[in-house]
């Protein structure tokens, strides 16, 4: 790119072979959700300067970049994979309704940047997030290694949903089958249940005060996390 970007109805990637068009931000910003077409874009944080990207209404790919500081929104609708990398500054990641949106690097990937995911629809806006760490998280009694605390965890509830206590219940301070290791101390962990007996996802805030584990339900419309969580705008 040469100049900011704001594309329009007349842009449009329907390319035979359903492959992405790949767009260098250069330091400009881009956003391509006016864009028409069945395909999607890749769209790539190149150079310095760049502080928005926002996806199409089909399946996107979004690179960050090392600097991080970026706002990026996967626009509505269809699969989109967004790769923050390892970034210094935080992220802020908009997510909306009808959309798949899988994120690696979040936190940084070690938990150490304060990304944050604003959850801007009503109703069923987290449906199908997905949230990916570098920290080797597990579950499924497969013994976990310590992790930092301040995680985003996507749990599959096997058609059981979850209370508070089953909630509270995945943590440990220490290594052990089948559940959430973080590092011993005080910490909040955002838990974001997913399965069949769900109409909606359930996110908890699970909380660790010296080593015992509380749960509480959380709803609403925007949720802010990160390496020691936050919450903002829940009831």
């Amino acid at each position: 790119m040469a100049a900011t970007w704001n594309a329009n109805a007349t842009n449009s990637n329907a390319a035979a072979t359903a492959a992405n068009v790949i767009v260098n931000s250069n330091g400009f910003n881009i956003n391509v959700k006016a864009a028409t077409g069945a395909d999607g874009w890749t769209l790539n944080a190149t150079g310095t300067g760049t502080t928005s990207l926002t996806g199409s209404i089909n399946n996107d790919t979004i690179n960050g970049n090392a600097a991080g500081g970026l706002t990026i929104n996967g626009a509505g609708g269809g699969t989109d994979t967004l790769v923050l990398g390892t970034h210094t500054r935080a992220d802020t990641i908009y997510l909306v309704a009808n959309a798949l949106e899988n994120i690696t690097g979040f936190g940084s990937s070690t938990g150490t940047v304060a990304d944050k995911l604003n959850v801007t629809a009503t109703g069923n806006a987290l449906a199908g997030l997905t949230l990916k760490n570098d920290t080797a998280l597990a579950t499924n009694n497969t013994a976990l290694a310590a992790n930092s605390s301040g995680l985003v965890f996507a749990h599959a509830d096997a058609g059981t949903a979850l209370t508070d206590a089953t909630a509270a219940a995945l943590f440990s301070d220490v290594q052990a089958v089948g559940k959430y290791a973080i590092a011993p101390g005080t910490g909040l962990e955002l838990l974001i249940e997913t399965g069949a007996t769900t109409t909606s996802n359930v996110v908890w805030e699970i909380k660790d005060t010296a080593g015992v584990f509380t749960a509480i339900e959380l709803t609403g419309v925007t949720v802010v996390a990160g390496h020691n969580l936050a919450f903002t705008n829940f009831h």
